[in-house]
């Protein structure tokens, strides 16, 4: 049976492959991010965190294993539904990274320090940056486009 991280890659691959005709270039490029910044999940055997931070990924940003909250709740429902301008996507992927990284911060005020739900953070902010960083090349994209072109 394959981790959690080798299910959210697979995942990830599989939701890209099926929906590369039928969303955005955008969309698509914000899946090949993700699974990049995956993939970059240091693997570390003795400990296992990776697969600790792969865990509380898969089950609480990119899916609901328990299917416990709207699907559109978790960044792989709402890629799905394949009729999202890019700014609601944008968007609610956003309001996804910030409701578990705000989540994220209450556990770590309530509970002992734990390096798990800091890796976890890391991650997820990192993603955002990186989401922000796509969306706002979109943005200049789509302005440059609509700029009079005033060479002869």
């Amino acid at each position: 049976m394959p981790n959690s991280r080798e299910m959210l890659l697979n995942i990830l691959y599989r939701t890209k492959t099926r929906l590369k005709d039928k969303v955005s270039p955008f969309q698509i490029e914000c899946l090949e991010m993700l699974q990049k910044k995956i993939r970059a999940i240091q693997v570390d055997e003795f400990t296992e965190t990776n697969l600790l931070v792969c865990n509380i990924l898969l089950d609480q940003c990119f899916c609901d294993l328990e299917d416990m909250v709207p699907r559109e709740s978790r960044i792989i429902g709402l890629i799905n539904k394949a009729n999202l301008s890019n700014e609601d996507f944008y968007t609610k992927i956003n309001h996804i990274f910030d409701k578990e990284i705000k989540k994220l911060n209450h556990c770590l005020r309530d509970a002992f320090y734990d390096q798990t739900f800091i890796n976890v953070k890391r991650i997820l902010i990192d993603m955002k940056t990186e989401l922000t960083r796509l969306k706002t090349a979109l943005d200049h994209k789509i302005e440059d486009a609509k700029a009079p072109c005033f060479l002869h």
